[in-house]
């Protein structure tokens, strides 16, 4: 298997869902901070890479079809180069958003580890942020210089720019693949309901995602917030109701969502802390 898709979008600007979205869209597995987490021969392999040894992308990635999120997208200008048939996916919120996800979970993460050797240390902050992932105006910057950097080295026709509620429209048309025929996992595109849980914080001991599978029975669209409710049933067939609160409508909606955009009956797939 080679690598079909490769993000350079930096965490927290919706890597989960991206790497959840690709692979339903046949793409995966998707390589992210999740798998280095999960398995132990990935965390020594790519802590050994951060420390100088030569990169061996096809056994990095044996078994993979997609990568999104830290590690990985530290590397996106040689990956794009190793696999020059893959498409690039530059996972994008505005700057100042990033930073208001990044500081709150990353950053703090970062702040409780004492193990110099985890990708969070040894990658993230001191290769990616030169030490100083907590500095706004520094990370801001280093942000921003990514974002550009990728604009200007990846062919157009190579590239999508994927803006937080972009939806499936744009995605399924760069892969060149159809938008699924389902509602399911369709709030993998609304970070703004639920900030979706970066697995980078398993590093520090975070807290684990919790991932709901449920209908939705009802939306409330309304100031001051939008309102989501869901039926969730466990392996018992017990039947659960969840209310899931989200940001205003008017925030919503300049993302490109709409109060139609769901309605009762259609299935979702959440990622929360």
């Amino acid at each position: 298997m080679t690598l079909k898709v490769i993000g350079a979008g930096f965490g927290r600007t919706g890597t989960d869902s991206m790497r959840e979205a690709l692979t339903l869209l046949g793409f995966g597995p998707c390589h992210h901070m999740f798998e280095v987490n999960a398995h132990e021969e990935q965390k020594r392999m790519w802590r050994a890479l951060v420390k100088g040894a030569p990169p061996d992308w096809e056994r990095l990635f044996a078994g993979y079809g997609s990568c999104m999120d830290w590690p990985s997208v530290y590397y996106w200008k040689e990956l794009i180069a190793f696999y020059p048939e893959a498409k690039v996916v530059l996972t994008y919120r505005t700057a100042e958003s990033w930073w208001e996800s990044f500081e709150k979970t990353i950053v703090r993460g970062i702040e409780k580890s004492f193990e110099d050797e985890s990708l969070g240390i040894a990658l993230i902050r001191d290769k990616v942020f030169g030490g100083r992932p907590g500095d706004r105006a520094h990370a801001i910057a280093v942000y921003e210089e990514n974002v550009d950097t990728v604009k200007a080295t990846v062919a157009p026709e190579r590239l999508l720019v994927h803006n937080l509620g972009d939806g499936w429209e744009p995605l399924c048309g760069h892969l060149g693949v159809p938008v699924p025929s389902t509602h399911t996992a369709l709030l993998l595109f609304l970070p703004a309901l639920l900030p979706a849980h970066h697995s980078f914080a398993a590093e520090f001991d975070g807290s684990r995602p919790i991932v709901l599978h449920g209908r939705v029975t009802k939306v409330d669209w309304m100031n001051p917030h939008v309102f989501l409710r869901i039926d969730v049933s466990d392996s018992g067939g017990t039947v659960t109701n969840w209310t899931l609160e989200s940001a205003a409508p008017i925030y919503l909606e300049h993302l490109g969502w709409t109060r139609h955009a769901l309605k009762a009956g259609d299935t979702v797939i959440l990622h929360l802390t």
